[in-house]
């Protein structure tokens, strides 16, 4: 990428994106564009009120056999103003783009507006959850054990079938359930295989649950170890599964030298909200996950 495009934002902007940017203990780099430079293939789109920052997403292309993107960053230059209704989809469009989406902060009401004025749709509503590992004890011991490769079909049909019906997934008309399904299935393999986790445990007994994590190092002067859920799944319920593993995924982490944990699921989860603040854990600042088919 051409960093002087980055000229457009404002540090401030720029730093908004940036990963765990909510943390109590984090530190904004003295360079924040130093994280776009490890991102391919961005582009700059300006319209008469909106300067986005877009990037096609690889993985998910290849999957999905289309040309999927992501907006990374949506900044307002000029508000009160209505704008160009075709150029951000057309931009995006003419780019190639046949599929994207975007995670905007929901107290962003000037981003939202335009986008529900370009025709965008919210697909899911998400709440962020954090706990500071030094200040977490577990209540109750829960056996667990890494889930191992033997365990993938289990676990995968596991993930298959336990989604939140309120995920952006599901509730996304370009997607087929079929997709979804095989989604889940793969994200599983590559969680185990160590692709898209470091770490995947499920119950000694026998794996009808599981939750996979990943873990970041924060560049700046806090060097903050921060692990961060990437996907958890049970096949039963009213068994309290996700505080239990949660709890010992935490001690795990804490174990491992991790500073921080973080958990992102819907607003609509109330069982999952409800175990978030049960076991101790803050809550961050709500998203929102809008979609647009070009």
């Amino acid at each position: 990428m051409n960093l002087p495009l980055l000229e457009s934002f404002t540090a401030s902007q720029l730093r908004s994106v940036l990963p765990f940017n909510f943390l109590p203990r984090w530190t904004a780099p003295t360079d924040p564009t130093k994280w776009f430079q490890s991102l391919e293939n961005l582009r700059v789109i300006r319209t008469n009120e909106l300067v986005c920052i877009a990037r096609p997403l690889a993985w998910d292309s290849d999957f999905f056999a289309k040309s999927m993107w992501k907006l990374e960053l949506i900044g307002v230059t000029l508000q009160g103003t209505h704008i160009d209704h075709g150029n951000l989809n057309d931009t995006l469009k003419n780019l190639g783009a046949h599929h994207c989406i975007t995670i905007v902060d929901a107290s962003q009401t000037e981003i939202l507006r335009c986008l529900e004025e370009l025709g965008w749709e919210c697909v899911e509503n998400r709440a962020q959850f954090f706990i500071e590992l030094n200040q977490f004890n577990v209540s109750q011991p829960f056996p667990t054990i890494p889930a191992t490769e033997q365990d993938s079909i289990a676990l995968a049909e596991v993930a298959a079938n336990a989604i939140n019906p309120s995920d952006r997934f599901r509730r996304d008309s370009f997607f087929e359930k079929t997709q979804i399904d095989s989604l889940m299935k793969l994200w599983v393999k590559k969680s185990i295989d160590g692709t898209l986790a470091d770490t995947i445990l499920r119950p000694a007994d026998e794996p009808y649950a599981f939750m996979a994590t990943k873990s970041y190092l924060q560049e700046g002067s806090s060097k903050l170890n921060i692990t961060k859920a990437v996907l958890l799944a049970s096949s039963r319920s009213g068994e309290g599964i996700f505080q239990k593993l949660t709890e010992q995924t935490l001690q795990v982490s804490y174990d491992l030298g991790m500073d921080y944990y973080t958990l992102a699921t819907q607003h609509d989860n109330k069982a999952a909200l409800r175990s978030c603040i049960k076991i101790g854990m803050q809550e961050g600042p709500p998203q929102k996950v809008y979609r647009k088919t070009l």
